[in-house]
C-alpha cells in the first residue's frame, strides 16, 4: 500500500487525491497501521493532518515505527512534505527522533527499518534547515531545547545555523547605486558588510599604532603582579580600553560603539557597532576573548554566530576579536599551541566554514610586549 498505491497519489490532481484520502480515512474498518499510512498520505492536502497523525500515533512505539515506514515508503520526503508547514515537520521529528539512533551502523549490512528511519529524521530536519521562513527557525530552536532531543542536539545546532544562512541569503537585498557609491568613496557604511570592514580596518590600525609607537600604549593592557612580573589585564579591562579607542575613531563617522549590546535571546555581545543607513539599522556584534579563555576555540560558533550574529540588524555579520599576549595561550583542540598572533588567527579562521567567512571575521590583536634589550629580560609568569 505504501510503496505502490499511496506513493502514486502525487500523479493525481490535488483535489482528486485529497477526495480519495479523506474518503478512505472515514472508513472505521482501517486498523491502526493502515490509518497511520493514510494520514501520512493526507499530509500535503489536509491542514489538520499533522495534528491528527500526532494524536493517532501518540507515544505508541509500534505506531511511531509505522509512521517512519510510511514516510519512507511513500516517498513523501523529497516531494509532498515540501508543502507541509514547519510545525508539522517539527512534530514528525519529535515523534520519530527519540526512538531513532543518530548514526547508522558502519560496515556492510542489510538496510534495516531503523536505518531508513534515521534517513527519514535527517531528511525532515534538512527540510526545516532549507526553509528560509521564520517558522522553520522557531521550530528548529524548539526541537533543540527539548530534553528528549538530546541525542540529536549537535545535528540540530548545526541545522539552526544552516537555516540562518538560508534565511539571510533569501532576504539579501543588493545595495542601491547610492549605497555602492558611498562604499567605494569610503564614506558612511552602506550595509553590514561595509560596517564590519570599517570596524576591522580601525582595529588593525589601532594595533599598528600600539605597536609602532611608544610601548606605553601596549603597557596599558598589562598589569604588575605582586612580585613585579607583568601579567595581561582582565578581559573586561582590555575591552574597555579598546572601546575608548574605537569610540574616538568611529563617532566621527556617526557610528556608535556600545558595550555589552543586548543581542538575541537576551544574550549580550562584548561590543556592538551600530549605524543607521537610509533609515535601516545596521549592527556588527563583537565577541572578545583572551588567548587563554576556556572557550577560545568555540566561542566564534557557540556565542558569536549562534547568539549574536542572528540579530536581524546584524544579518549574520560579526567579529570574533581575540587578544594575544603571548602568555599561556590555550592549545587548539588538536593539541597544537599557537606560536604567534598570526598563527592563532590562521587557525581560528580555518575553523569557520568557508561559506561563513564573508560574514564572520576573525581578528587577533597582538598586544604582546616587545622584546627587552639584551641583559634586561622581561619577567613573565
Amino acid at each position: 500500500m505504501n510503496r505502490s498505491l499511496l506513493a502514486a497519489l502525487h500523479w493525481l490532481a490535488d483535489d482528486e487525491a485529497s477526495t480519495i484520502v479523506r474518503g478512505k480515512l472515514e472508513h472505521p474498518s482501517l486498523d491502526a497501521t493502515q490509518r497511520v499510512s493514510w494520514l501520512v498520505a493526507d499530509l500535503p492536502y489536509g491542514a489538520d493532518a499533522g495534528q491528527r497523525l500526532a494524536d493517532m500515533v501518540g507515544s505508541n512505539e509500534r505506531r511511531v515505527v509505522a509512521l517512519g515506514i510510511a514516510l519512507h515508503e511513500q516517498g513523501s520526503l523529497g516531494r509532498a512534505l515540501k508543502r507541509v508547514p514547519a510545525a508539522t515537520l517539527s512534530r514528525l521529528i519529535e515523534l520519530l527522533a527519540p526512538i531513532t539512533q543518530t548514526e547508522r551502523a558502519l560496515g556492510g549490512h542489510l538496510v534495516t527499518p531503523a536505518d531508513e528511519r534515521n534517513d527519514t529524521v535527517l531528511a525532515l530536519v534538512n527540510l526545516l534547515a532549507a526553509d528560509p521562513q521564520a517558522a522553520a527557525a522557531t521550530e528548529l530552536q524548539r526541537l533543540q531545547d527539548l530534553p528528549r532531543m538530546q541525542p540529536w542536539r549537535d545535528h540540530l545546532r548545526y541545522s539552526v545555523l544552516s537555516q540562518q544562512s538560508v534565511a539571510r541569503e533569501a532576504g539579501y537585498a543588493h545595495p542601491s547605486p547610492r549605497e555602492a557609491a558611498l562604499t567605494l568613496a569610503n564614506q558612511a557604511p552602506a550595509n553590514q558588510a561595509d560596517l564590519m570592514a570599517l570596524t576591522l580596518d580601525h582595529l588593525i590600525d589601532i594595533e599598528r599604532h600600539l605597536r609602532g609607537g611608544a610601548s606605553s600604549g601596549l603597557r596599558l593592557y598589562w598589569k604588575d603582579s605582586a612580585n613585579g612580573a607583568k601579567l595581561p589585564k582582565d578581559e573586561n579591562d582590555c575591552r574597555n580600553l579598546l572601546l575608548d579607542r574605537l569610540f574616538d575613531r568611529l563617532t566621527l563617522l556617526g557610528v556608535h560603539v556600545v558595550p555589552e549590546g543586548l543581542a538575541a535571546n537576551d544574550k549580550r555581545a562584548d561590543l556592538r557597532i551600530e549605524f543607521t543607513a537610509s533609515g535601516k539599522p545596521l549592527a556588527v556584534p563583537i565577541e572578545i576573548k583572551k588567548e587563554d579563555h576556556k572557550n577560545l576555540w568555540l566561542a566564534w560558533r557557540d556565542q558569536l554566530q549562534a547568539l549574536y550574529a542572528n540579530d536581524p540588524a546584524a544579518d549574520g555579520h560579526g567579529i570574533y576579536l581575540v587578544l594575544w599576549f603571548g602568555h599561556k595561550p590555550r592549545s587548539a583542540p588538536g593539541g597544537a599551541r599557537p606560536a604567534s598572533a598570526k598563527d592563532l588567527q590562521q587557525q581560528l579562521t580555518q575553523l569557520v566554514p568557508a561559506k561563513d567567512r564573508a560574514r564572520l571575521a576573525v581578528c587577533v590583536l597582538d598586544l604582546s610586549l616587545p622584546a627587552q634589550a639584551p641583559g634586561k629580560p622581561r619577567k613573565v609568569l
